[in-house]
C-alpha cells in the first residue's frame, strides 16, 4: 500500500505543495484477520472451528456455490442482528465469513483488534443463529 505525504515548501516566497510517496511496508506483517480502520468483516479460519455440522446439507450446497446464507448474531450486547456467513476458498485456507452489519456489531460492542471472541451457532425453528461472545 503507498501512503501519500503532502508537503509545503517555501521557495521564492510562495508556498509550493510537494507530494511525496512512501511504500508501507508495515501492512504485509498484520494479520489477515486484523482491520484496524474498518473492520469489514469477520473472518473464521476453517483450522478454528470445532466442527462444521452446524450446517445442514442445503447451507453447505449454497456456500459451495459461493451463495451467502441469512443468519442472525446474538451480539455481546444481546442485540439481534442479521448477517451474511460466506464460506471463501482461499486455495490453502478456506474460511466462514461474517459479513453485512460487522462493522455496527464492532462499534456497538466496543471490539477491538486486540479482542478474543467465541462464535457460538444454534437454531430457533431452523433458522441459523450465532451468538458471539467477548472473552
Amino acid at each position: 500500500m503507498q501512503e501519500q505525504i503532502f508537503m509545503k515548501e517555501k521557495k521564492n516566497g510562495q508556498l509550493k505543495r510537494k507530494r511525496r510517496i512512501q511504500e508501507d511496508n508495515n501492512k504485509n506483517k498484520k494479520p489477515i484477520t486484523s482491520y484496524p480502520s474498518k473492520p469489514l468483516r469477520l473472518l473464521i479460519p476453517f483450522s478454528q472451528v470445532e466442527s462444521h455440522e452446524f450446517l445442514n446439507e442445503s447451507e453447505v450446497e449454497r456456500l459451495k456455490n459461493k451463495e451467502a446464507i441469512k443468519a442472525c448474531l446474538v451480539e455481546p450486547s444481546m442485540e439481534e442482528t442479521e448477517i451474511n456467513f460466506k464460506w471463501w476458498d482461499m486455495r490453502k485456507n478456506s474460511m466462514y465469513v461474517i459479513t453485512t452489519s460487522w462493522n455496527s456489531i464492532v462499534k456497538n460492542n466496543r471490539l477491538k483488534v486486540e479482542d478474543v471472541v467465541q462464535l457460538w451457532s444454534f437454531r430457533v425453528n431452523s433458522t441459523l443463529y450465532f451468538a458471539l461472545q467477548k472473552l
